[in-house]
């Protein structure tokens, strides 16, 4: 019995220290008040599988990189929801990345540092901090511009919901300033698919787009959307008006989700506590296709 207790209590004095160490082992600057100060992360970088071409065997959960089948010289980077890469969003993910591979593009698919994963209904309290969901951002453009022939200033970000959300605090002047500080690659614009801007008191944590949103951003947003409601968004005005190339266009009958085949129907209440639905649109999801391709095209040209 005495042996027994002995080997019990040494294991979790093993993994209490396994434990300690990565714990200290991770530390990132906090972007979600864009503040050069480290905080501690429980994940470690992303890492990425690939490069992988037309018709080698790949896992969309593993961060892939796709290779087009002649290259542009330019990548774009697919960032889902709050749930990360599950089995009914995968196809999702695939479409989306034929998208931008048929015009050249390499791609990476991002499956976010997120656990315990949740199935469906992420609601108010989010697995992944906010620095961590930012760091992903810029991982993942590190990881793209690695690849031979993919210029560095020329790596875009697609994220959806949450993905979107800190795809666009990836580009807050503060934390393109930490960034830069800490030799991260930055994406050259963000697309935000059905994304808040600002959540309850506007506190640095719950605040995702900014005014001094320093590079181009493309907003999609839908009008029937009560997860991310547009009225969220007001600050988009200050920023299209700021910069040029940054775009927002509503449509309105869409709900949040308005590409996701794979959840149509599905209900939930969300972190506001407002009731969602979501409902597949092919022809909204059409046109963000190529609102997506003309906004990247804008930049580069």
């Amino acid at each position: 019995m005495k042996n027994c207790l002995l080997l019990v209590a040494t294991a979790l004095f093993f993994l209490f220290q396994a434990e300690s160490t990565f714990a200290k082992q991770f530390e990132i600057p906090k972007f979600e008040s864009g503040s050069s100060k480290l905080v501690k992360e429980k994940f470690a970088d992303l890492s990425f599988t690939g490069p992988f071409s037309k018709g080698e065997e790949f896992s969309v959960a593993d961060n892939p990189i796709l290779l087009p089948p002649s290259m542009i010289g330019a990548a774009v980077v697919i960032v889902p929801g709050c749930t990360g890469v599950q089995s009914y969003n995968e196809n999702d993910m695939l479409r989306w990345s034929e998208v931008f591979l048929a015009e050249g593009y390499v791609v990476a698919i991002v499956n976010p540092t997120i656990s315990p994963r949740p199935k469906k209904n992420c609601g108010g309290k989010k697995s992944q901090s906010a620095s961590r969901g930012v760091k992903d951002i810029y991982d993942a453009v590190t990881a793209a511009a690695s690849i031979d022939g993919v210029d560095k200033t020329k790596i875009f970000v697609i994220g959806f919901s949450l993905g979107a959300q800190n795809g666009a605090k990836a580009i807050w002047q503060k934390n393109i300033d930490v960034a830069v500080k800490n030799e991260l690659a930055t994406p050259a614009g963000v697309i935000g698919i059905y994304g808040g801007c600002q959540y309850g008191d506007g506190r640095p944590s719950k605040k995702y787009v900014y005014k001094d949103t320093i590079l181009p951003l493309l907003w999609l947003m839908g009008g029937k959307d009560t997860e991310a409601p547009p009225k969220s968004c007001r600050v988009l005005k200050a920023i299209n008006k700021k910069n040029k190339l940054s775009q927002s266009h509503l449509y309105k009958g869409a709900t949040h989700c308005w590409d996701c085949k794979g959840l149509d129907g599905f209900k939930k209440k969300a972190g506001n506590g407002d009731p969602v639905i979501y409902k597949f649109d092919a022809e909204v999801t059409k046109d963000s296709e190529k609102r997506a391709l003309s906004f990247i095209s804008s930049i580069l040209n």
